[in-house]
């Protein structure tokens, strides 16, 4: 299971570096730091995220 929580962390620390370095305007002006600073603290808003990354990935 602790490799799961590790997992869904570091995936959510790459989307957010990689929309941080190749999307900055659209990431500042959609307060995207803010959402993921959000994800980081509540795990509800964690796994929604971890879902939808899942789902825009695998489509």
């Amino acid at each position: 299971m602790r490799d799961v929580e590790n997992n869904e962390k570091n995936l959510i620390n790459a989307v957010d570096r990689y929309l941080q370095e190749n999307y900055r305007e659209l990431y500042n002006e959609n307060n995207l730091e803010v959402i993921f600073k959000k994800a980081r603290e509540d795990k509800n808003i964690e796994l929604k995220m971890v879902n939808t990354i899942s789902k825009f990935i695998l489509n």
